[in-house]
């Protein structure tokens, strides 16, 4: 699976040089190589941009947050109310897939953990994560909500940053994109943390090295709060994260030949391990393949062939 589809090449020094070490959105609120921005007022900037969204989409909306428990305090009961609005299914588009989870789909107020099989399977994990975020955005109400991709430099210099024309593919329009570069791993969880608290985008996602427990349960309860997903991207061989209410491990699979060029790859394919899923036995896995066409995963022909198959005398002995 060809990473350069969806990320770019290694960017230059100029577009994410910075002496400064708070994260900052790329290309519209960025510190130019050589000086940047203090670190207030890339703050100041990032917020002041997300209270925009927020009054765009939602003009009768309160801009103060609900408050988030500090380090160190338990959440109560009440964090993890229903008073504020379900947000809407969110799904892979493969009934197979989404019939087995316990939410028929993916539990939008949640923190999922997407991990690669292998660290060579790093572009199949980012490729995995720009899908589902396509599929949330396709479902998000209000429509148009942008989403928030925040990465760390080491990240962006090993595997690139998104690329646009092949976001596209994915059905997701980079100007909905709020790309978020930072130079650690904590800067990229507070991005991903004050994106929830905003409840103004679509979905948050990030890629972290390291991630402690306080971390996630922050980010895990902010998801909760606001209806809000956030899917996380981390290494193959880190621990996987406690507090996830799923966990994916994906590979990149072989393509089937295309019709017209039986040398050309027809698709995407991934190969999915469910390794944690409350609610649900763990362990499941498929082979799918994202369509372009309709913006969906389905399972790969030959593994649908061999599930319907068990299907068939299931529904006889109905």
């Amino acid at each position: 699976m060809p990473s350069g589809s969806w990320l770019e090449a290694s960017p230059s020094v100029a577009s994410v040089a910075s002496d400064h070490p708070s994260a900052f959105l790329s290309p519209r609120v960025s510190s130019s190589a050589g000086g940047g921005l203090p670190r207030q007022a890339l703050i100041d900037t990032l917020r002041t941009r997300v209270e925009a969204v927020v009054l765009r989409t939602d003009p009768g909306r309160s801009l103060a947050p609900a408050p988030i428990p500090a380090t160190g305090e338990r959440a109560s009961a009440c964090s993890f109310s229903s008073s504020a609005p379900v947000a809407a299914d969110w799904t892979f588009g493969s009934p197979e897939i989404d019939r087995f989870l316990p939410w028929r789909g993916l539990a939008a107020g949640g923190l999922h953990e997407v991990k690669p099989e292998t660290p060579a399977d790093g572009p199949a994990a980012q490729g995995l994560a720009a899908a589902l975020l396509a599929r949330r955005l396709a479902v998000a109400s209000p429509p148009a909500r942008p989403l928030l991709w925040a990465m760390t430099w080491r990240d962006i210099l090993e595997t690139g940053r998104p690329y646009g024309p092949g976001l596209l593919s994915f059905g997701l329009v980079p100007a909905q994109i709020l790309l978020v570069e930072a130079r650690r791993d904590s800067e990229v969880l507070w991005a991903l943390e004050e994106g929830l608290r905003s409840g103004a985008l679509a979905a948050v996602a990030g890629g972290v090295g390291a991630l402690g427990l306080t971390a996630a349960r922050r980010l895990a309860l902010a998801a909760a709060t606001y209806k809000t997903p956030c899917l996380l991207v981390t290494p193959a061989r880190q621990p996987g994260v406690s507090v996830a209410i799923s966990r994916w491990r994906v590979g990149a699979a072989p393509g089937s030949p295309h019709a017209l060029d039986p040398a050309l790859p027809a698709g995407l394919r991934f190969h999915l391990t469910l390794e944690r899923c409350r609610g649900r036995e763990a362990g499941r896995s498929w082979v799918v393949e994202w369509s372009d066409a309709t913006f969906r995963f389905r399972l790969a022909p030959a593994v649908a062939g061999r599930a319907a198959a068990a299907e068939l005398p299931r529904r006889r002995a109905g």
